[in-house]
């Protein structure tokens, strides 16, 4: 987010930290050679890293894309010269040897963030720096991230306006074409850049999700349908695009149920109602709040949907996955 709008909130640095003692050691340079062997790896290989490997022809995604040519990131260091003699079922197990590997092959690699988001999301990008990762976030003229760079917390700052959302990815693409930085990744931890940051980084050739698995994913309503469709339990949901459409949702849900944007994010205008006259007051409250005006999340569109409320313990789950599979996997309660 490029600034805050008016009357948002924003977040508090997390908390969270384990006391240095408990943090788990990064290894050094100069460690687990015998590993590197291990993997098929040359030994000290792994001092410069690139751990994307080169994109391919994704053909057209969108329109306003596929009009600009790839930006294709030179891949040529050590490590990366060495990928293709590491093989990937190795590489993506779960395995001490694995994960020590994976985390060598961070060492030096250039990163593109697109928005860094809240000023709570410091501490991603702290542990991504002890990691030896160089993040450069790309975000507007009033982000806090920019003074964070300024200052040496992080390995550079790229602005950009974000107001004209028409050509900010040919504009995107155009910088990162002209800066010294060559990077080996794009990614974001803020749900309202994921649009951009996934076709920033197909336009620039990495590897990554297509363009379409991650719209569905920054959709609450086709996150469901796929689900569904995959034959996965899923709550009982209805898409509202209009008062009309709310007698049929409440009659599909029932209640008590749950009203949210499709496309909200840290739980904005999400509200759990308990009958048709609260479902249906909440709605035009909600509905008042869905500008861009207000926040630029809104950009994205503005439908609603009406879920069944489940109740319960609420565990969230982090994986890394390596070409599908799961490298590792962490519940936690929320």
């Amino acid at each position: 987010m490029a600034s805050l709008p008016a009357g948002s909130v924003d977040y508090f640095l997390n908390k969270r930290h384990l006391p240095s003692s408990q943090v788990e050691r990064v290894p050094d340079i100069d460690e687990l050679e015998d590993e590197e062997q291990d993997f098929g790896v040359a030994p000290s290989s792994l001092r410069s890293a690139n751990f994307m490997p080169p994109g391919h022809d994704y053909g057209v995604f969108e329109s306003s894309v596929a009009s600009f040519p790839a930006v294709q990131s030179p891949l040529f260091s050590p490590v990366y010269q060495e990928l293709e003699r590491i093989s990937a079922s190795k590489l993506g197990e779960r395995s001490d040897k694995a994960e020590a590997l994976r985390k060598k092959l961070l060492r030096n690699s250039n990163v593109l963030v697109v928005q860094g988001g809240y000023s709570g999301k410091k501490f991603i990008y702290d542990r991504l720096k002890s990691l030896g990762v160089n993040v450069t976030i790309m975000d507007g003229p009033d982000s806090f991230w920019k003074t964070e760079a300024e200052e040496g917390r992080l390995h550079g700052f790229i602005e950009i306006d974000f107001s004209e959302t028409s050509t900010v990815l040919q504009r995107a693409i155009e910088i990162v074409a002209i800066v010294n930085t060559k990077f080996d990744a794009v990614t974001t931890y803020y749900e309202d850049a994921v649009p951009l940051a996934t076709r920033l980084a197909h336009a620039l050739g990495f590897e990554l999700n297509p363009v379409e698995a991650c719209d569905i994913a920054r959709n609450k309503r086709k996150t469901r349908e796929a689900l569904k469709a995959s034959g996965l339990p899923s709550p009982a949901f209805y898409p509202i695009h209009s008062e009309r459409d709310l007698d049929p949702a409440i009659r599909t849900v029932g209640f008590p149920a749950v009203l949210k944007p499709a496309y909200g994010a840290a739980s904005l205008g999400v509200y759990k109602v308990e009958d048709a006259d609260e479902a249906k007051r909440m709605y035009g409250e909600i509905m008042a709040t869905l500008t861009p005006e207000l926040d630029p999340i809104w950009t994205q569109g503005t439908e609603i949907i009406l879920e069944e409320f489940y109740d319960g313990d609420e565990f969230d789950v982090d994986s890394k996955h390596s070409r599908v599979q799961s490298c590792s996997s962490r519940p936690t309660a929320a």
